[in-house]
């Protein structure tokens, strides 16, 4: 699902298939995951992505500054009114632009049951690289 949501195949390399007595993982292998996350680079409609922002210990403000500093919003008050009134546009610029920063990759690691302490350890010691994206006009600028 991270790779999903990410479009970084990289994160396929430790992916391995594991099968239960009821449920088959054939599928789920590390050829499949980068396949996926090719396919969606980086746009699944699985991923939980305000849960993601505030279990990394962001708070709404915080979001809010960072989409206007981005240039995604006007102002606090039109991001604000899109994340009361338009949440899934908002929770989508979220999506597409903080959660592919160096801030947010550094805050992966203290993600509540993220893992045992050699998978900490392992995610510490890898290097966040930007990905290169092209963003849609920021919301206030589309039109209908």
């Amino acid at each position: 699902m991270v790779a999903e949501g990410s479009g970084n195949e990289r994160i396929c390399d430790k992916v391995r298939s594991a099968s239960t007595l009821i449920l088959s993982g054939a599928d789920l292998d590390a050829d499949n995951c980068r396949r996926i996350a090719r396919a969606k680079g980086g746009s699944s409609f699985n991923l939980d992505v305000q849960e993601m922002v505030y279990l990394a210990g962001y708070d709404n403000d915080e979001v809010d500054e960072y989409l206007v500093f981005e240039g995604r919003f006007s102002s606090i008050e039109a991001a604000m009114s899109y994340r009361q009134g338009r949440s899934s546009t908002y929770w989508n610029e979220v999506q597409m632009t903080l959660l592919h920063t160096e801030q947010f990759f550094n805050r992966i690691g203290q993600l509540p049951e993220f893992g045992t302490s050699e998978d900490r350890a392992e995610m510490n010691a890898v290097k966040w690289v930007p990905r290169q994206q092209r963003l849609w006009i920021p919301p206030e600028e589309r039109s209908l």
